[in-house]
């Protein structure tokens, strides 16, 4: 092992003081099964006979291991392993298929290259797909290549405001302070001139401005002033070599971004549950479908939920085969008042169960959407009085195709699974999913302007692709050019 315990823990414990989910928009087995045989590492769980089946039972089914549990766990070999074992799991972190949020990825690259380069390794961008790189990793010579950002004026620092901002957040972070690491280190930072005399060769004075996510700064809200102190008093000791250029000021602030559909996620929204809920409940803010289903078919369920991930359906999976806790009751609960639809999965099965006719009957009583899909047997009841999808649990990615086109093609969810239709093609990692989501787009006209030209931009990326999928693409582009004539030219 060549790669220090010193510098793995140090890259881990910047994931977790930047609170970054290491397995993104995957579920935490799905990620692990792309580097590791899940079915032949040992479970730590004596009820489940490998791996695979203690992870699903402690972190998707009852959430009751912390989020960082993997960096630890003996069997993945990542704190004492063989370095391409630990460069792997990184190259995993920042895979386009996992980390949708491709500033989030460059940044997490940058990161994790700073540490590496002292043990003589870097992060370096391979193959592309959709438009952007999976990185791989090679050797350096770490006396010579370095990619820390050294400031030998002070101008550098107004350019690249990030080596003033790492250097807070890790002395911060040594010196216990972990609420101003996270700040830091969750901020975007720029210097800003507001003021200056030429008395005795001039003086300048300057604005540190850090823009921070919402969520946090509505945490820490009442302590902004004093934090802002802190960091100011911290910043000049450290900026000493600079005598006629001062930052007087530190201003902490939201980040002023508007997400996709943010007006649409709202308006949906019973009071203020979901900003609670949506992270730990949902797992992405994409469309909202609870999946009502028997507990004996979870492991197929577990892998539909992986594929309507694909065109931006976060599925909440219902239930475990056990009798559920009161905590996770209200878990279930708080999904079905925030769902946007139910999916119920009608195996021969199904009414059989202690918890899907409840699931279901909630979901039909708030007025939500429910589309069954016949799986072995018949709707019943009211499931019965619209018609069924034929589906099959053999077949995950054409029955989770299948739900996304029924939510995108009925008046009740049309708009609010249009938007996570054009998210999804946003970031799809392959030509499959690509034309698939083209097609139902190509069947749900009525896209606004924006999400028009965000849909042609994403296409126009699709430049080698089979003959089948090339026709779909141009099939969807010609459908958007005639409803917005005028976005033929447009750049990009």
């Amino acid at each position: 092992m060549s790669i220090s315990r010193k510098t793995r823990r140090d890259i881990f414990d910047e994931l977790r003081v930047q609170h970054i989910r290491w397995w993104g928009t995957l579920e935490e087995a799905g990620f692990l099964s792309r580097l590791y045989d899940l079915t032949q590492l040992p479970s730590n769980d004596p009820r489940f006979s490998n791996a695979e089946g203690d992870i699903r039972q402690h972190r998707d089914l009852n959430s009751d291991w912390p989020d960082d549990w993997v960096y630890d766990d003996g069997r993945f070999e990542l704190m004492s392993g063989p370095d391409e074992v630990f460069l792997d799991f990184l190259c995993e972190v920042v895979h386009p298929v996992v980390r949708k949020d491709q500033d989030e990825g460059d940044r997490l690259v940058h990161l994790g290259n700073e540490y590496l380069a002292y043990e003589g390794w870097k992060l370096v961008p391979g193959k592309l797909i959709a438009g952007r790189p999976i990185y791989t990793y090679t050797q350096i010579d770490s006396a010579i290549e370095q990619p820390r950002f050294t400031v030998s004026n002070f101008d550098d620092l107004t350019r690249n405001p990030e080596s003033l901002i790492a250097t807070l957040a890790n002395f911060f972070l040594q010196t216990g302070n972990l609420r101003l690491s996270e700040v830091l280190s969750a901020s975007l930072g720029q210097i800003q001139l507001s003021g200056s005399d030429s008395w005795d060769g001039g003086s300048w004075w300057y604005l540190l401005i850090l823009q921070i996510p919402t969520d946090l700064y509505a945490s820490i809200r009442n302590e902004v002033d004093e934090l802002g102190k802190t960091i100011l008093t911290t910043t000049q000791e450290f900026l000493q070599q600079f005598p006629s250029h001062a930052i007087t000021q530190v201003v902490i602030q939201p980040a002023l971004v508007a997400p996709a559909g943010w007006r649409r996620r709202g308006v949906a929204l019973p009071s203020n549950e979901m900003i609670a809920h949506e992270l730990s409940v949902w797992g992405f803010p994409g469309f909202r479908l609870f999946i009502s289903h028997v507990a004996s078919h979870k492991k197929q369920v577990s892998e539909l939920r992986c594929e309507l991930s694909k065109v931006g359906i976060s599925g909440f999976v219902a239930h475990v085969d056990i009798e559920p806790t009161k905590e996770w009751q209200d878990e279930i609960w708080a999904a079905l008042r925030t769902a946007e639809a139910l999916v119920a999965l009608i195996t021969a099965d199904f009414h059989g169960s202690n918890w899907t006719d409840q699931e279901t009957g909630i979901a039909l009583g708030r007025d939500k959407l429910v589309v069954s899909v016949k799986i072995g047997a018949a709707p019943y009841g009211f499931l019965g009085k619209s018609q069924a999808l034929p589906g099959t649990l053999e077949k995950p990615q054409q029955l989770a195709f299948a739900i996304a086109r029924a939510l995108a093609r009925n008046p009740r969810t049309s708009d609010s699974m249009r938007e996570s239709l054009v998210a999804a093609i946003e970031s799809a990692a392959d030509e499959d999913v690509v034309s698939q989501i083209a097609a139902i787009l190509a069947e749900c006209p009525n896209s606004t302007r924006e999400q028009a030209k965000r849909i042609l931009a994403t296409i126009d990326e699709w430049i080698f692709v089979s003959d089948p999928v090339r026709v779909i693409i141009d099939a969807l582009r010609r459908n958007i050019l005639e409803t917005y004539p005028d976005l033929k030219d447009q750049p990009g």
